[in-house]
């Protein structure tokens, strides 16, 4: 199915929708409440007129399902622009359905509607243990530094990678000394453990920080007196109330979790890579203009999953304290201060960490 990756929320649920009742079925999606992105869905087959409530969660990550099964509650199914095995699987366990742009959806109504569209289950075995620190296996070390521990499952659910991809990283990571196995390959003793946080992070950060540096990205001039200010009072209400996940990193983040720079210049966004490829919707969203040097306002995408945001400080999303301390690092200077002050705030590493499955 085509997919218009800028449509509007309503727009996308419609075009999912559609693509799934009979051919003869009459669909329409109206809004419920726009903030929560709430929608009422109608399907008439056989002159039988059935509706719910569906809710996007935009790209169909986990930490995304987390988020709207916080806020929403209770709703019929929610709806995205592909879900991930381990988004399926929160689905699953929450007794939501779901729908999204690939076609796929599993919703039943009370009124009799039922629409089905499994996706086949991922059966593929591991097949080459990485050589390098790809971005699967990025986002599994975020997600041991994010507390998952470090078992196939568990980070499948986590990171809604596939089982393949996890169980190749997990073992590259094994191969780099940054899991341990204590007892046999395999058993009731073979699970892995993280022998020392501080290592995994620093791994971690290198890599991160060298994928950090040639990521696309693009720069915007706003004129405001005090950034950070312009950010919590005008901004941040602005990309909150659109359909869009979005978040502060590097310096922009840090200063609202632990401050420690004495001035924040330029602001550092992440959006979804699909936005960062539509420049003059971004710049309508940031009320902005695009520019090449001179810039107050720094935007990326998402390198990873996991590092969609985790809090709000100030009604500002902010990345996981992990992707932050990355960010600070890679930049270097007063940055890298600005890093191991963040990590001393937050304590990490204070301890040696032994996460056992």
């Amino acid at each position: 199915m085509p997919v218009d990756a800028h449509a509007s929320p309503r727009h996308r649920i419609s075009q999912a929708l559609h693509s799934i009742v009979p051919a003869q079925a009459e669909t329409e999606v109206v809004v419920v409440d726009k903030d929560l992105l709430i929608f009422r869905a109608s399907v008439v087959t056989a002159s039988v007129h059935h509706e719910f409530d569906v809710t996007w969660v935009g790209e169909g990550w986990p930490a995304e399902i987390r988020r709207a099964l916080a806020a929403v509650g209770s709703v019929t199914a929610m709806a995205a622009k592909r879900f991930s095995p381990g988004a399926l699987e929160l689905l699953r366990e929450a007794n939501v359905g779901w729908l999204d742009e690939t076609g796929q959806a599993n919703v039943s109504v009370p009124s009799g509607l039922v629409l089905f569209r499994e996706p086949h289950p991922d059966t593929s075995r591991p097949t080459q243990i990485p050589t390098r620190w790809t971005r699967s296996v990025i986002t599994v070390a975020e997600a041991l530094l994010a507390g998952s521990a470090p078992t196939v499952a568990d980070v499948e659910a986590h990171t809604g990678l596939s089982r393949g991809s996890v169980t190749n990283a997990l073992r590259f990571l094994e191969g780099q000394a940054l899991l341990k196995r204590p007892g046999p390959e395999r058993g009731p003793n073979s699970g892995r453990h993280i022998e020392s946080l501080e290592q995994l992070l620093d791994a971690y950060t290198t890599a991160a920080g060298q994928a950090w540096r040639t990521a696309d990205i693009l720069l915007f001039h706003r004129v405001w007196r005090d950034s950070l200010q312009g950010l919590v009072s005008d901004l941040a209400p602005a990309l909150n109330s659109a359909p869009v996940t979005w978040a502060a990193g590097g310096t922009t983040a840090a200063q609202l979790v632990a401050p420690y720079l004495t001035s924040l210049t330029v602001l550092q966004l992440y959006v979804p890579a699909e936005l960062l490829k539509a420049p003059q919707q971004l710049a309508h969203l940031l009320e902005a203009r695009a520019v090449k040097r001179g810039h107050r306002i720094e935007v990326r995408a998402f390198p990873t999953p996991t590092s969609l945001p985790d809090r709000s400080v100030h009604g500002v999303p902010v990345v996981p304290w992990f992707r932050t301390y990355a960010d600070l690092m890679a930049r270097g200077g007063r940055e890298a201060e600005a890093a191991q002050h963040l990590k001393e705030t937050i304590s990490v590493g204070a301890t040696t960490q032994s996460q056992r499955p």
